[in-house]
């Protein structure tokens, strides 16, 4: 039983309703890509356009990172506390003998947050082997980035996932 105080649903209100629904959604999401667009820029690395650029450098580079022939192992476990993480790397040359004359760095690289990267120099134990002890700001996902250096070159870099849970 239809009320009369009820007035029919005509034309003129279907467009009103449906102009109004798709206009909410889309200032949703003109707001969400103003917002996106101003709090990152996406950007990380430093000179990210010379880098790109300069990507043949850093295959030769990589080439002849190769060419050593080293043979190197790292990795990280949990060390005392859970953000605490013991990193340690094994470095041996292409004849199998322990490389023991370099200078090895740790870091652990945030994708999102520059600021919570955290570097370390790591500790010569002989036979080729290097450890630390680091403390990361928070749980998730990282980069670890190994680098060694013999004298005035950087002559070694690799990088591998990690996830430390909370």
């Amino acid at each position: 039983m239809a009320r009369a105080f009820e007035k029919p649903l005509t034309g003129r209100k279907v467009l009103l309703i449906f102009c109004g629904f798709f206009g909410i959604i889309l200032g949703a999401n003109i707001i969400m890509m103003v917002f996106a667009a101003i709090s990152y820029d996406g950007v990380q690395e430093d000179d990210a356009y010379r880098k790109g650029r300069d990507y043949n450098d850093v295959l030769a580079a990589a080439a002849a990172q190769d060419a050593l022939g080293w043979q190197v192992e790292f990795d990280q476990k949990m060390g005392g506390m859970i953000l605490q993480r013991q990193v340690f790397a094994r470095f041996l040359d292409d004849r199998g003998q322990p490389l023991d004359d370099l200078d090895v760095r740790a870091t652990f690289f945030s994708p999102i947050e520059e600021e919570h990267d955290t570097s370390l120099g790591l500790a010569n134990l002989g036979a080729g082997r290097y450890e630390g002890i680091i403390t990361v700001p928070r749980a998730g996902r990282w980069e670890l980035r190994i680098s060694a250096v013999r004298g005035d070159a950087q002559i070694f870099h690799q990088r591998k996932e990690v996830f430390i849970a909370p």
